[in-house]
């Protein structure tokens, strides 16, 4: 009977989730990210796994520690820009250091919506610095 349990258990979970039985912490989301996404991405408005793992990393309590933690251990230029996002908001000292101390060819994909694009070095600082990005993000978030 308690094996029954835990396959019922595992069954609604997996349903619950869409099927997809892992539980994502959203730092290990964000940490292996491939591209910087906003809240809704596509035509349809699909919601995106790495903007709503950016707004329940900023919205926890101790954020600016997660985004800190994530500046160290991201794998991908998506993950730095994350933090260096989230960074900004809360530290932007911090950030703006994150900022300098990328090489020069530096380079994120990024899905504004529907629309595929890449940033350089000095565009990426620039919607940093503009904060159009952030405000992208948390519009029509689900955390």
């Amino acid at each position: 009977m308690k094996t029954l349990y835990s396959v019922l258990v595992i069954a609604a979970i997996g349903t619950l989730s869409g099927g997809d039985i892992t539980i994502r912490d959203p730092k290990n989301i964000l940490t292996t990210a491939q591209r910087l996404e906003t809240s809704r991405i596509t035509e349809a408005g699909v919601p995106s796994p790495a903007g709503d793992s950016f707004v329940k990393l900023f919205t926890s309590p101790n954020a600016h520690v997660s985004f800190e933690e994530l500046a160290k251990t991201a794998q991908t230029s998506a993950g730095k820009a994350y933090a260096i996002i989230g960074l900004y908001e809360m530290k932007r000292d911090d950030a703006l250091a994150l900022l300098k101390s990328l090489p020069s060819d530096f380079r994120v994909s990024v899905m504004w919506y529907g629309v595929k694009s890449e940033w350089s070095r000095d565009e990426f600082e620039r919607q940093v610095r503009e904060r159009r990005f952030f405000e992208a993000l948390m519009h029509y978030s689900s955390p």
